[in-house]
């Protein structure tokens, strides 16, 4: 890639490496931080009652766990400046 200077394909590899160690990581439990940019964790969504939209009726939504991804404060900052 023309801001790295290594080929697109080593740095796809790469990317997709990195991305594979943050879904093993928080499918085990762990928090992954990355300094500047945000966190990754795994949170439970408590259970629910939900709506058939067809026919109205309500059923329960069973709780589950869920991928969150949480933004640095100077992630955020950056991003309002523009």
């Amino acid at each position: 890639m023309s801001d790295t200077g290594l080929p697109k394909k080593d740095v796809n590899i790469a990317v997709n490496h990195f991305l594979e160690l943050i879904k093993e990581s928080i499918c085990d439990g762990s928090s992954v931080l990355l300094t500047g940019f945000g966190s990754f964790h795994v949170r439970t969504r408590r259970s629910r009652i939900g709506y058939n939209p067809k026919t109205r009726e309500p059923i329960q939504i069973g709780a589950k766990l869920v991928p969150v991804f949480r933004s640095s404060t100077s992630l955020k900052e950056q991003v309002e400046a523009g």
